[in-house]
């Protein structure tokens, strides 16, 4: 499919979480941090595997805004996320590592004890 990355899109629902999610919960994080990953889109055929990266982490997201900015063929994506640190930056890497894509993150002082029920 041709989606844009906030477009919402059909995406089997696995109540798995990911690997690197696993991972960094695994290790016995108590706490969870705001944070804001800016990410801009060069490449539009990433745009479906940003989209199951991100619905890969949907419980930690609070909100996401795209813009698409069609004159200069790329898409531009804020997402607010409040996940332990660990998780956001594997999250930011793992978006970042992908062809024609740029990822940054901004972490906020925000950091509260993370639920039990994970």
């Amino acid at each position: 499919g041709n989606h844009l990355p906030w477009e919402s899109s059909v995406i089997s629902q696995s109540e798995m979480p990911p690997p690197f999610v696993k991972e960094a919960l695994e290790v016995g994080v108590m706490e969870k941090r705001v944070a804001l990953i800016s990410i801009i889109i060069e490449n539009p055929e990433a745009a479906d595997q940003i989209n199951r990266i991100l619905h890969d982490v949907s419980s930690f997201v609070v909100g996401r805004m795209g813009i698409p900015y069609r004159e200069k063929n790329i898409s531009i994506i804020s997402v607010v996320i409040d996940a332990p640190q660990d998780v956001i930056s594997a999250l930011s890497g793992k978006i970042g590592r992908l062809p024609g894509v740029s990822a940054k993150t901004a972490y906020s002082n925000v950091i509260t004890p993370i639920d039990q029920a994970v």
